[in-house]
């Protein structure tokens, strides 16, 4: 039986070391950060009411609810803004120790280790790899908290106004799920693994075509004569196509129904306003699903965003464990 692999963040944990604890505050900052953002939605909500509910406008009111959205919204980003520098310096700690760790582990590898492998490279594995897991750990990170966080107020959002208007809203988003989880199958994420293992290769036949450029001009050659790097551009290009087709209808369909809240919602305030007869309350509520509604799509989007930046970070660490493992048993032959 094989032995479930861990996920990305429990192998990088241990290369925070004494700043780890960053990593929780942050997310939950991102956290606090993604509830305060939101609440302006409630003051929002208060002042359309009264303005459309009432015949005459109540000033105070409406700049007391103004200054609470205001500074809902104003609390959020800086707290956001603090959480992010706090990932961004646990992150810098995991890339630097990551460096290290891995030099560390080179300066004790027997001389055979470097026989079949090019100092180059190695740095490039090594650097780069750490570069990646910085941009997953000091830009994702923190969002992944808030994407977590914020859908949940936006559902309490959803039956807090009018739950009937809310059951509706949610229509758009159950079917955008589901168009983007039919985007996630096995078969798209074996292409993508293929395409970022060829792009790989095809670093190294670049160079190899740069090197030999002289040799293409004296001979009057095309990149046809260079079979392997030729073949390789010819295979990532119809595997993008591939990959790139089979998202076009249904990515087209998630863009327009997860934005297009206000066409499941008006049929029905309309029906509700003929059997209820209240105009002024049906058309304040179904102001403010309007606005809400379409926040989901950018969380699903987001989520996939995190998602996708996880798989590079862990492709990342893959192959700098992988550079780094040497068969001791080499030494005695």
């Amino acid at each position: 039986m094989k032995n479930k692999k861990k996920s990305i963040l429990k192998r990088l944990m241990p290369y925070a070391g004494k700043k780890s604890i960053l990593f929780y505050i942050a997310m939950i900052m991102s956290a606090i950060s993604g509830i305060m953002v939101l609440m302006p939605m409630v003051f929002i909500h208060r002042i359309i009411n009264s303005l459309i509910l009432n015949e005459m406008v109540d000033f105070v009111y409406v700049r007391e609810n103004s200054i609470y959205a205001a500074t809902f919204a104003g609390l959020g980003l800086f707290i956001y803004l603090i959480g992010l520098i706090l990932s961004h310096v646990f992150a810098f700690e995991v890339e630097d120790n990551i460096i290290k760790s891995s030099v560390k582990k080179l300066i004790n590898k027997p001389l055979g280790y470097f026989d079949d492998k090019e100092s180059g490279r190695i740095r490039k594995v090594i650097i780069s790899g750490a570069s990646e897991t910085h941009s997953f750990l000091a830009h994702q990170l923190p969002d992944m908290a808030m994407t977590v966080i914020s859908p949940i107020v936006l559902f309490v959002f959803f039956f807090m106004f009018d739950w009937k208007l809310g059951l509706v809203s949610m229509v758009p988003i159950i079917i955008g799920m589901i168009l983007m989880s039919s985007m996630m199958t096995s078969e798209t994420k074996k292409m993508k693994e293929e395409y970022y293992e060829d792009l790989s290769d095809l670093s190294s036949q670049t160079v190899e075509y740069v090197r030999g450029i002289p040799v293409v001009k004296t001979f009057a050659q095309s990149i046809e004569s260079f079979d392997k790097l030729y073949s390789l551009i010819i295979k990532i290009k119809d595997l993008v196509l591939k990959l790139t087709m089979s998202y076009t209808n249904k990515m087209s369909w998630f863009g327009t129904i997860s934005t297009s809240t206000a066409f499941f919602l008006v049929p029905v305030a309309l029906l509700l306003i003929k059997f209820n007869g209240n105009l002024a309350n049906v058309v304040a509520n179904s102001v403010i699903y309007f606005l809400i509604g379409p926040i989901f799509a950018v969380f699903i989007m987001r989520t996939a965003t995190i998602k996708q930046f996880s798989y590079f970070a862990e492709l990342a660490l893959d192959k700098i464990e992988n550079i780094l493992e040497y068969d001791l048993s080499l030494i005695h032959i």
